[in-house]
């Protein structure tokens, strides 16, 4: 991915993190010269429906919002094979990460980084976004104090949020009681996560923990929270009354919006006596004393011993009831997927009863399953329910007229609807606007009633000189530069990376099949790595940097069968303005002396002659 350009416009410059669903890159946007972070979603994810579909929910979530804690999301596209979002860069930590490394962070500092994500998501509650994965993961910090709020991938809207959930979602560790049970939740649960967050940052631990997430979960339902101050004594008692009042079990004690928990935040950095805040007390056992203090020794043990034998023999019942209710226990298989009779006549023979619930989708295939209740591994009692939602197909939709619209504001619009973008073809005869949507198939005004691809025809508007870029994918690198050269483009890049295709195969290429090109614009191939390079020179050079984020990209010129390549072995961002030192070792296929090149924000900034010899020949 490296050196890639995604939209032909994001240069991939380094990995920088990675999660369950994506990779996160730090690229150049070569339209703006800024840098920017590209959200990537991993390629085994590429053809998941729900993974796309959470993708672009995330990236339309931060599209509605605008406010300075939380990350700015400005472009979301896809580029042969690969979706992806492109966000503003933030070269901080993770408050996470802080935490790891500080143990606990003072209280004050805690204090304010909780002042801004209260402000962050009280913007998206107020535009009906609940962010659902509140998690020091999620909390970028730059320049070590500002907060910028990110991952929105499980979002939901207020009004989506009245049904039940499905499954539980977001971290564990900071997961609602609401949502541990799968109830409806609202608000209120994003101030819980915060509050549990609020209680790592002073305490420098995590309030329930277990070694599975069932066990969490259900101490987040059941278990009473340690209060703050009894793990870190020297929190002041307004913090650790906030953090009581915002972990609540029940969500009708808690703050009753993120603006009233930062109202209390702001009064605890100038009061520390914490009565400002509303606790919810549970409720104290009234002992009624009589006064008669001087009863008899032995009757109090007799009646002592009655109870705990009492107690022992209903634990020991209880214990005895739960190991047979546990052994005859049915857990269940994932129906999703399965069709409604698979699903149906398997449960009939575990003893259990189908209760059926139709749904219309636009991704799951008609009656089949889409969800259940119980979920997958529950175990269940024979004779129970289990409720399966099958679709009954999806919903029409009324194709939008996107003719005269822009290539951007077309996708937009049609990625919006849930709809996939097929094929786009180049007029190049048009008197359209350059990048203008001239036709599209299915017409306006069509009713939609499967997963149909919108095929788009595009004014192209080119040079004299651009011609459709040729197909190299799976061809051999000295056949794909050999056929660009002759047909004159100028400017050919090659990129190595580990591959499945054999070695020097081109996998992938910028710009892609059909898109007309200048012959003056560079064109980059992706190809798997070779295998072994028994040649190298150590290089060394020095380049005049000019701005301050300037790419710096290093090239081998190399003589393959008569064909020259040209090969990036190097791309790296200059941090600072002035001298650029570079040094590297550039392994070669063959030995004598080649050229290598230096190239500024693509601008050529040297060459020089350097001899590459065999490596057990030094």
């Amino acid at each position: 991915m490296i050196g890639r350009v995604l939209g032909g416009r994001y240069e991939i410059l380094e990995a920088v993190d990675s999660g369950g669903m994506a990779y996160i890159y730090k690229a150049l946007c070569r339209k703006t010269k800024n840098i920017v972070a590209v959200k990537v979603l991993k390629e085994e994810l590429s053809t998941d429906a729900e993974s796309i579909k959470r993708f672009k929910k995330e990236a339309q979530a931060v599209f509605a919002l605008e406010h300075e804690n939380i990350i700015k999301v400005s472009d979301i596209g896809f580029d042969n094979g690969t979706y992806y979002m492109v966000m503003e860069y933030v070269s901080g930590c993770t408050l996470k990460s802080l935490i790891e490394e500080s143990g606990t962070i003072p209280e004050t500092e805690a204090i304010l980084f909780g002042m801004q994500i209260c402000s962050a998501l009280a913007a998206a509650h107020r535009r009906g976004i609940i962010h659902r994965d509140i998690k020091p993961q999620n909390i970028l910090l730059e320049h070590g104090e500002i907060v910028k709020v990110t991952d929105f991938g499980i979002a939901k809207s207020l009004s989506a949020a009245q049904e039940e959930e499905k499954e539980v979602v977001g971290s564990v560790y900071y997961v609602s009681p609401e949502q541990a049970r799968g109830e409806i939740v609202d608000a209120r649960s994003d101030i819980y996560s915060l509050g549990i967050m609020l209680y790592e940052m002073v305490t420098g631990q995590l309030p329930y923990k277990g070694d599975q997430t069932v066990s969490v979960a259900l101490k987040h339902i059941n278990e009473k929270i340690t209060a703050p101050d009894r793990i870190n004594p020297n929190i002041s008692k307004s913090i650790n009354n906030i953090i009581l009042k915002a972990t609540s079990k029940n969500k009708r004690d808690r703050y009753r919006s993120m603006d009233a928990f930062r109202e209390d935040l702001i009064s605890a950095l100038v009061d520390t006596s914490g009565d400002f805040v509303d606790v919810p007390r549970e409720p104290e056992m009234n002992v009624e004393t009589s006064g008669k203090k001087n009863k008899n020794k032995l009757w109090k043990s007799i009646v002592l011993f009655g109870i705990i034998a009492l107690m022992a023999g209903i634990v020991i019942a209880v214990l005895n009831l739960i190991q047979n209710a546990n052994a005859q226990a049915i857990h269940l298989p994932d129906f999703r997927g399965k069709t409604v009779s698979e699903a149906s006549a398997a449960l009939s023979d575990m003893g259990l009863t189908a209760e059926l619930e139709f749904q219309q989708s636009s991704t799951a295939v008609n009656g089949t399953v889409i969800t259940q209740l119980p979920v997958a591994g529950s175990g269940v009692l024979k004779g129970s329910i289990v409720r399966l939602v099958v679709s009954n197909g999806p919903v029409g939709l009324e194709m939008p007229n996107v003719s005269g619209l822009s290539l951007d504001e077309a996708s937009e619009m049609i990625e919006s609807m849930g709809l996939k973008i097929g094929a786009i073809s180049y007029d190049q005869t048009s008197d359209m606007p350059k990048d203008t949507v001239i036709s599209q198939e299915p017409g306006a005004n069509s009713i939609l009633t499967g997963d149909i691809p919108v095929t788009l025809v595009v004014s192209a508007q080119t040079e004299k000189d651009a011609v459709p870029m040729p197909l190299l994918i799976g061809q051999n690198v000295e056949q794909a530069v050999t056929r660009l050269y002759g047909m004159g483009f100028t400017n050919c890049f090659v990129y190595e990376e580990e591959n499945a295709q054999p070695e020097a195969t081109v996998f992938d290429q910028s710009p892609a099949e059909n898109v007309p090109t200048s012959l003056d614009d560079a064109v980059m191939l992706y190809i798997s790595q070779y295998k072994q390079k028994d040649y190298h020179a150590v290089f060394y050079s020095t380049v005049d940097v000019p701005e301050k984020d300037m790419t710096i990209k290093v090239v081998l010129v190399s003589e393959q069968s008569g064909t020259t390549i040209d090969y990036v072995v190097s791309v790296s961002q200059a941090t600072s303005i002035g001298p650029y030192n570079i040094t590297l070792d550039i392994p070669s296929l063959s030995g004598g002396v080649k050229t290598v090149k230096v190239f500024v924000n693509d601008t050529e900034a040297n060459s020089s002659e350097w001899e590459f010899i065999k490596r057990d020949a030094e």
